[in-house]
């Protein structure tokens, strides 16, 4: 493996080259210069005319698309929550105005009409097991 930043292979426009030697410590990417004119010399492109890619070891690759992924899953997670805070919040005000408006009518306080409905349930409850 060349580690002079020379170019290794050179294939029509575009010029492979590796990313150069650091002490012994392989780097993970090289870089990829086409250029848009097959004439052109690719190893020096003009400007506007190149795209530079970076191609990655696939073991890199491979990690960086699991930490994409778990940022995707992470941001689905967060918008879930929000859809079940708003579901959440949507009924705590229905609940509270429908205690609001009973209140109004009977004059009973929203714990006094829990305590009822608590009340008629046990009573329901026990009338329905004293059957059995």
């Amino acid at each position: 493996m060349a580690s002079s930043g020379m170019p290794l292979h050179s294939n029509g426009p575009a010029t492979f080259a590796t990313s150069g030697g650091t002490g012994g410590k392989r780097k993970r990417f090289s870089r990829v210069i086409s250029s848009s004119y097959a004439g052109s010399n690719p190893a020096r492109p003009s400007s506007g005319n190149s795209r530079i890619v970076t191609m990655l070891d696939p073991l890199e690759a491979k990690r960086l698309a699991a930490a994409e992924m778990e940022r995707i899953k992470f941001r689905a997670k967060l918008k879930r929550r929000r859809e079940i805070e708003a579901i959440n919040g949507g009924w705590a005000m229905l609940g509270l105005t429908s205690g609001i408006i009973i209140e109004s009518h009977t004059g009973k306080s929203i714990p006094d009409q829990v305590i009822g409905y608590v009340n008629l349930a046990n009573a329901m409850i026990s009338q329905f097991t004293s059957h059995f």
